[in-house]
């Protein structure tokens, strides 16, 4: 585990893309016909893809020191270079994978037509719960070795619970941003 406000705000980061996975999916989904309802959740979709986007970019950022860790403050080798220390194609993936998928995945919502659609939206929410996993690159990696059955092994209990947290941080975080925006506050002087 890291230590300090990094490590916090990397975990803050993650969750909220990790429950902006799960909320906007379904938050496109309610149907209502109640005009004013409609436009609060249109709204709520919208200061979440905007949190979205910039926790992408921020959790990205967060990540840049390991890279310079692993890759430049390496130990020198026997013959005091560098060069050529290699690291375990797993340990990498592990790494690195997760912060790029999140920044390449968080910035397609920069495309109006990804977010206005509602397939689209849910599509590529799913997406982003999956694909930059830690979970998902644990199976891809165990399935390589000698024993598949290791890949399910790192499904817990934590990590429902881990899920249902991500899930009330994101919501509460874009309620908060709707409130602090003022437009909920115009729409209910309309």
């Amino acid at each position: 585990m890291e230590n300090g406000l990094t490590g916090i705000l990397k975990i803050f980061f993650e969750s909220l893309l990790i429950g902006f996975a799960i909320i906007l999916p379904i938050a496109a989904l309610i149907k209502t016909s109640n005009l004013k309802t409609l436009q609060v959740k249109d709204l709520f979709i919208l200061q979440g893809i905007q949190a979205l986007r910039i926790a992408g970019i921020f959790y990205a950022m967060l990540h840049i020191a390991d890279v310079y860790s692993v890759y430049f403050s390496a130990p020198a080798l026997s013959n005091g270079s560098a060069v050529g220390i290699s690291f375990p194609v797993s340990y990498q993936l592990f790494l690195f994978y997760p912060p790029a998928m999140y920044l390449v995945l968080t910035q397609l919502f920069w495309i109006k037509k990804l977010y206005f659609k509602k397939s689209a939206l849910i599509t590529l929410s799913l997406i982003l719960l999956i694909l930059p996993s830690r979970n998902f690159i644990a199976v891809i990696t165990a399935l390589q070795g000698d024993d598949p059955s290791l890949a399910f092994a790192v499904f817990k209990a934590g990590l429902f619970v881990r899920i249902a947290l991500s899930v009330v941080v994101a919501f509460f975080t874009t309620f908060a941003l709707t409130v602090l925006s003022g437009k909920l506050k115009n729409l209910g002087d309309k």
